[in-house]
């Protein structure tokens, strides 16, 4: 009956998550572009043919979609594919962390976490937006049932190397192994071999792939991080309000049963390897999302990891909770409740999803059974991106330069050489942005005036080594002035650029519209990307 049961709800969870299959990040084209052009020979780089520059932090899953992209499936499948295998498999494998701690064993409890997974919008997202979430959510959760199995056995064996395999998806988790690592230690008598197992599992191997990427991108972090890692008061302030935001727009029905069960009733087995490891992995992801700030991106992409994780431990203290009511059976009030739980997360992270202020994600504009068989992004809040890559691709040579500032779909599909503006996949521009002054807004209005004109200078250093790479094409993206028409830049380095006397070289020549507008007090305010050609040969400018 469980097994019927769990095959029902995996179904389920299917279906929930291919409803949102429109749904992309534009983030998930950049780590595609190194895909492919690892799967076409190329290697693991951005631009082929140029040094190898790491832009992206997730290059166990690129590798997959890479094998899937040579093997002949169309890349947003690919991408598209994995996430959404791997949501299901995590799904699958929640039980096993359930009835770890169910004793004695019994059908109900494990498929409830199961079905709280498979009920919630945020993981389902995620699960086919196309960054490396759900592949990261699967593999934890495999972790942890690994890890929770062999301290229940009181040996360690696959741990070391799961929790490596996580390490080589996402380099920050490397924190989550020497967590678990600690947790082994305090529970497993055998120091000296749970040692050697991780030594061998884990150490050497994340120790050879550290090696590998300094051999091959000449950095020991990702070039992403130069750009996005503001560590500091400021970015520690908005990951607490990220984590806040995410209980409020409907993580509460997860976050408050787990943590309120681990308070109350679990907290006499916190010893117990199904409370401490989870626990522990919980605790460490919060820490870094808070340090690192949390994202902008809608669903609560960082928080994601580790949901399944509460998925269990809600569904583990309804259980406990409900054992201690006489009288009634406990399968009949916590069936109940699981029941309001799993209702109450669907309904709530899907009004999340759409009063979050990046919504436009979710507007598209057809069916959404449409979109299984697309292979680009037309018809959705990207379909702007993609007008640009139709519009340079047949207008450009082998050798003609692109610069954007998102630098994930029209890359993509353009093909061409590209100049990331913002550095997240072009060292030089990186090093140059990271002189720009911090966060934290000063007290005093003269430093805050010296701190202005640094970054007007920073920015203006920025441009000149944009406009020194002599680009084709440039893209930026703003709105047109409701009244004066004029056209105006989103972004500090796309004002700057317009600034400049060898903007003079280049003209407007194409507007696509991107699924995004607001209110102001001068009228409607619609986001558009502009795609400026040079004119001619270009005004040389030397390079900073």
């Amino acid at each position: 009956m469980r097994i019927i049961l769990l095959s029902v709800i995996v179904v389920c969870a299917g279906v929930h998550a291919l409803s949102y299959v429109y749904v992309s990040s534009d983030d998930a084209f950049i780590s595609l572009r190194y895909a492919r052009n690892l799967a076409e020979g190329h290697g693991l780089r951005y631009n082929a043919g140029e040094p190898p520059v790491e832009g992206l932090s997730n290059p166990l899953f690129s590798t997959c979609n890479a094998i899937l992209i040579a093997a002949g499936l169309p890349p947003v499948w690919a991408m598209k594919l994995v996430g959404w295998v791997s949501y299901l498999g995590a799904v699958a494998l929640l039980p096993r962390l359930v009835r770890a701690y169910d004793d004695p064993p019994r059908a109900a409890w494990p498929v409830a976490a199961a079905a709280l997974l498979a009920a919630s919008a945020f993981p389902a997202v995620w699960a086919v937006a196309g960054l490396e979430t759900g592949f990261h959510c699967f593999l934890i959760v495999l972790g942890v049932v690994t890890a929770v199995g062999e301290c229940q056995r009181g040996s360690v064996r696959w741990s070391p190397v799961v929790f490596c395999l996580i390490a080589a998806n996402r380099p920050e988790a490397v924190m989550l192994g020497i967590t678990v690592f600690v947790v082994q230690w305090c529970l497993i008598p055998a120091k000296r071999n749970l040692l050697i197992a991780w030594f061998v599992g884990m150490v050497l191997p994340c120790a050879i792939l550290l090696g590998l990427r300094f051999f091959y991108y000449g950095m020991l972090v990702p070039n992403t991080y130069t750009v996005k890692a503001l560590f500091g008061s400021s970015a520690t302030r908005r990951g607490g309000a990220y984590l806040l935001g995410f209980v409020l727009s409907g993580g509460y029905w997860v976050a408050v049963p787990a943590l309120l069960g681990c308070c109350t009733v679990l907290v006499r087995r916190i010893r117990e390897p199904f409370v401490a490891v989870p626990l522990s992995i919980i605790a460490c992801h919060a820490v870094f999302v808070v340090l690192v700030g949390g994202d902008f991106m809608p669903g609560y992409r960082f928080v994601m990891p580790v949901y399944p994780l509460l998925c269990a431990l809600a569904a583990s203290s309804v259980a406990a909770l409900t054992q201690k009511i006489p009288a009634v059976p406990a399968r009949v009030p916590g069936t109940c409740v699981m029941a309001i739980l799993c209702a109450g997360s669907y309904l709530s992270q899907s009004a999340g999803l759409l009063s979050h202020s990046r919504r436009s994600w979710f507007m598209h504009d057809r069916p959404w059974p449409t979109y299984l068989t697309q292979t680009d992004v037309k018809g959705t809040w990207l379909g702007g991106h993609q007008a640009v890559a139709d519009y340079v691709r047949p207008r450009s040579g082998p050798e003609d330069l692109l610069a954007v500032t998102e630098a994930g779909v029209m890359p993509f599909f353009s093909r061409l050489p590209v100049l990331d503006m913002l550095g997240l996949n072009d060292r030089t521009v990186a090093t140059l942005w990271r002189g720009r002054p911090g966060e934290n807004v000063p007290a005093d209005q003269a430093t805050l005036e010296v701190l202005q004109r640094v970054w007007a200078e920073r920015l203006r250093t920025v441009a000149t080594h944009i406009l020194s790479r002599d680009p084709r094409w440039i893209v930026l993206d703003g709105h047109f002035h409701p009244i004066t028409g004029k056209f105006v830049p989103r972004l500090d380095i796309g004002k700057t650029l317009m600034q400049r006397v060898a903007w003079r070289s280049y003209r407007q020549v194409f507007t696509a519209t991107v699924y995004e507008a607001r209110w102001s007090e001068t009228g409607l305010i619609q986001r558009v990307n502009v795609v400026f050609e040079r004119k001619g040969p270009a005004i040389r400018v030397p390079r900073p």
